[in-house]
């Protein structure tokens, strides 16, 4: 059963929309994670789940209840902020507490909530300081305490680790992670991080101009883009400038080089102008005489699903090593060459190509996919910003 129910909800302030038709359902106990650019609209939609923006259209449901126009205390919810938004003169106890004791509760059963919400994100022995005694990580950590003591229906998260360093970014998404599936709790969070998005959520929504560009579990996002939009964002990606030959074999030319694409190109002319995509992972170094160019003219086989290209640039990144490539035109071609990078693992006794040196690198089929975007490019993508 859908436990929480978002159905052509629109919201706009003037004469701008800023989210369009926006509908979702969520089921009891899902982590979903809005994911997009800077003014997409996804933290217009949390906080119009939360109540404090109201939608103009449409219905939002909450364990069957309708509380489209229900007042923001009276729907349990609770709100993690990237500010912390935490009262500097309370105490990290009394921060906690907060929420219990406007709703009234008893003194003795606050205090109680109160230490098992301090010990369930483990700053027991910090009930007494302030925030401003507190690192960052441990200001938000005593904000999500204080929006889990109420025991909401929904967590809502926005941007909450964004103002966090690197390594406690890391260290409190899996805490945050761990945390929710331990406790069953239907959350709903918000960020621009691709590696936020995809590490944390059952569901990913990416979002873009107030709509919504897909929805699916991370392994689809980021291998089946059901957009050009979604390809770019999420992920970095390569994309080539090539011409269609056979749209129903999936046969498109790169350069001088015949590639079979994952699947039969419909509605493709051949001759048609077209952008081949790839993520740089997919591309695998191999030897340039193992994997001969296959000319335009001669039979197709996968297996010489193979580019020439020549190494412009590498640089160790740890656990990858990256090499910027450039595939050189046709002979007497008046086109700029088109450069692209690969990703390879890191790995001992790994033998990189120099600077300069022609390589063969062989695109399989699965990874490809055609779009109406011809511009080739380095590979693009969201990064972590």
């Amino acid at each position: 059963m859908t436990y929480l129910e978002l159905a052509h909800v629109r919201k706009a302030y003037a004469e701008h929309t800023v989210v369009h038709d926006f509908s979702l359902t969520v089921q009891a106990g899902e982590f979903i994670t809005f994911l997009g650019p800077s003014g997409c609209g996804k933290t217009t939609v949390l906080r119009m789940i939360a109540g404090l923006e109201t939608a103009q259209t449409g219905r939002i449901v909450l364990q069957g209840q309708d509380i489209t126009h229900t007042p923001t205390n009276q729907r349990h919810v609770g709100m993690v902020f990237q500010s912390y938004a935490l009262f500097p003169n309370l105490t990290v106890a009394q921060n906690v507490g907060f929420g219990l004791r406007v709703a009234g509760v008893a003194a003795r059963a606050q205090q109680q909530r109160v230490a098992e919400m301090l010990e369930l994100v483990e700053l027991s022995t910090l009930g007494t300081r302030y925030p401003w005694q507190l690192s960052g990580g441990q200001q938000q950590r005593v904000a999500l305490a204080r929006a889990l003591a109420n025991q909401p229906r929904v967590l809502l998260l926005d941007e909450p680790l964004s103002a966090l360093d690197a390594k406690i970014r890391a260290s409190l998404r899996e805490e945050l992670r761990s945390l929710q599936r331990r406790l069953g709790l239907t959350t709903v969070f918000v960020t621009h991080d691709q590696e936020e998005a995809l590490s944390l959520s059952d569901r990913v929504v990416v979002m873009n101009a107030g709509r919504i560009e897909q929805v699916g579990d991370p392994a689809t996002i980021y291998n089946q883009p059901a957009s050009e939009f979604v390809a770019q964002f999420v992920g970095n990606l390569n994309t080539l400038s090539a011409k269609v030959l056979n749209a129903r074999q999936g046969l498109v030319q790169v350069g001088e080089q015949v590639l079979r694409t994952s699947q039969a190109l419909v509605g493709w002319a051949p001759g048609a102008v077209c952008g081949v995509s790839f993520r740089p992972e997919a591309a695998r170094l191999v030897s340039a005489d193992a994997h001969p160019v296959t000319p335009i003219d001669a039979p197709f086989a996968d297996t010489h699903n193979t580019v020439q290209v020549v190494v412009q640039d590498r640089s160790f990144l740890g656990a990858l090593v990256r090499l910027d490539v450039r595939l050189d035109p046709p002979t007497g071609a008046s086109v700029l060459p088109q450069t692209w990078c690969v990703s390879l693992f890191n790995e001992p006794h790994l033998r990189l190509p120099a600077v300069g040196e022609r390589v063969c690198v062989h695109l399989p089929s699965p990874s490809l996919w055609v779009s109406a975007n011809p511009g080739a490019n380095r590979a693009t993508g969201s990064g972590a910003a």
